[in-house]
């Protein structure tokens, strides 16, 4: 009966770990997520003129 016990603590805590590793990846993605839509803007715009860059720079200040 202990050795039960001890077992379902143990698995109940391995999967709050789980749960706690893929909310660390989630936030991270989260917070890069921005950064790679900049990044993929600011490539569409280098082959635009420069108000259309002008335009995605603004466009890309506002989900910063």
């Amino acid at each position: 009966m202990q050795a039960q016990k001890s077992q379902q603590r143990s698995s109940m805590l391995e999967g709050r770990c789980w749960l706690r590793y893929l909310r660390f990846i989630f936030r991270a993605f989260i917070g890069l997520a921005p950064i790679i839509y900049v990044y993929i803007l600011t490539n569409i715009s280098l082959f635009c003129d420069f108000y259309n860059i002008y335009f995605i720079f603004l466009l890309s200040m506002t989900f910063l």
